[in-house]
């Protein structure tokens, strides 16, 4: 730990990837920290790929010239998340506690979801979205003996329904979980629970505004 840290400080972030990865694999007992830095370090490598991406994504003047970046850009972003999947996949047989457990099905759906956003409809896109839909449900599953205000289980429920509006396009079945999270959820936010819990809560509530709007 004291290496990725120092990665961290120096933002060498491929290398923390790899010694993360390292990690996950040695087959000792992780925590809720040691996921901490394995989802930051993907996510510090991924972002900035999915970033480049819109952006060069808007830009018109040369599709020849931008398409083969695009198509570079999306091949990293995909080695990247493929990379993190089986992290996870090591790292969660280590873990000793089921909202860890919870934390790597939904990280693990969020690298599957990483992968698809921007690829074009066809097989592969199918079959990631199903294991992507496959790690979630099994998190969200985890997660119902968790109590309803549990960060873990807001955070899966969270990205698991913008899966479904954003990457499956299926927005009805997005809002009905979302109708359902807000309404066992919102009457006991009145007996102030963690900040995490309030933010997440939030984030729901924005996201169904949004939607039913649409």
């Amino acid at each position: 730990m004291a290496l990725i840290s120092l990665t961290e400080e120096a933002e060498m972030d491929s290398e923390r990837v790899r010694l993360v990865e390292e990690l996950c694999g040695l087959g000792v007992p992780l925590n809720s920290l040691h996921l901490a830095v394995l989802s930051s370090a993907f996510r510090n490598v991924i972002a900035p790929k999915r970033i480049a991406w819109m952006s060069l994504r808007s830009r018109r003047p040369q599709p020849a010239l931008v398409g083969r970046y695009l198509d570079r850009i999306q091949g990293e972003l995909e080695e990247c998340a493929l990379r993190g999947v089986r992290a996870v996949e090591r790292a969660v047989r280590a873990v000793g506690c089921e909202e860890d457990v919870v934390f790597c099905c939904r990280l693990k759906g969020d690298f599957f979801h990483y992968m698809v956003e921007n690829l074009e409809e066809g097989e592969r896109r199918r079959a990631l979205c199903v294991q992507g839909e496959e790690s979630y449900a099994e998190g969200v599953a985890r997660a119902s003996g968790l109590p309803l205000l549990h960060p873990a289980r807001l955070g899966i429920l969270l990205n698991y329904c913008n899966f479904l509006h954003q990457a499956l396009q299926e927005t009805p079945r997005a809002i009905s979980l979302t109708q359902e999270v807000l309404r066992t959820a919102l009457p006991l936010s009145l007996q102030h629970p963690p900040k995490d819990s309030q933010y997440l809560l939030s984030l729901l509530s924005d996201n169904l505004t949004l939607w039913m709007e649409d």
